[in-house]
């Protein structure tokens, strides 16, 4: 999965243009190692989590974030990001 994080809001030119638009989680692979072998390969996919994910790049710098259809506000929920001051 692929996890992109910023505070600051940059207008999207030149080479980062090319993220605007909607991208959408497909699938993930991990790879477990095992202290006896063989490691195994884990495919996580939307059907395999019930969950579907989204992620929208708009030119002005917002990133949008979506679980479910539904717009996560601030960072999708993480509780490694920072909480908006009430």
């Amino acid at each position: 999965m692929l996890l992109m994080f910023s505070c600051k809001k940059d207008k999207l030119e030149g080479d980062s243009a090319i993220l605007i638009g909607e991208w959408k989680w497909v699938y993930s692979n991990e790879i477990k190692n095992t202290c006896n072998p063989p490691s195994y390969q884990v495919n996580i996919t939307p059907n395999s989590i019930n969950s579907t994910f989204k992620i929208g790049f708009l030119k002005k710098g917002k990133v949008e974030f979506f679980q479910n259809g539904v717009e996560q506000p601030g960072c999708a929920g993480y509780s490694s990001c920072a909480k908006p001051k009430s």
